[in-house]
């Protein structure tokens, strides 16, 4: 897994920088963009598929019904049985609580 930021970038900017990188890499280790990998072939050379994580569900997993994504259990929020998942919703408030006093603020 790579994990990056870039200043001033967005989701779109950093997708095109990770494909330039991957197409890169495999011209410079292999000298084509085609890599065969337990009996698949993937053309690095070619654009890469962008979808949402709803649109790709479907798309890789056809045997899967597309109307169960829409079950509203998939959107429940998630229990709070760990440690961390707390820590984490109250990091997220917190940090929703500063930026509603900084909008407030600015607005005075």
């Amino acid at each position: 897994m790579l994990e990056f930021y870039e200043a001033y970038a967005d989701y779109r900017d950093l997708m095109d920088l990770t494909e330039d990188m991957l197409r890169r890499l495999t011209i410079e280790t292999l000298g084509t963009t085609t890599v065969s990998y337990q009996g698949e072939t993937y053309d690095f050379g070619k654009p890469f598929a962008r979808m949402t994580v709803k649109e790709s569900i479907p798309a890789l997993q056809p045997s899967l019904d597309p109307a169960a994504l829409d079950d509203p259990r998939w959107r429940a929020p998630w229990p709070r049985a760990s440690t961390s998942r707390s820590r984490i919703a109250g990091a997220r408030q917190g940090a929703d609580r500063a930026v509603r006093e900084d909008r407030r603020r600015a607005a005075e």
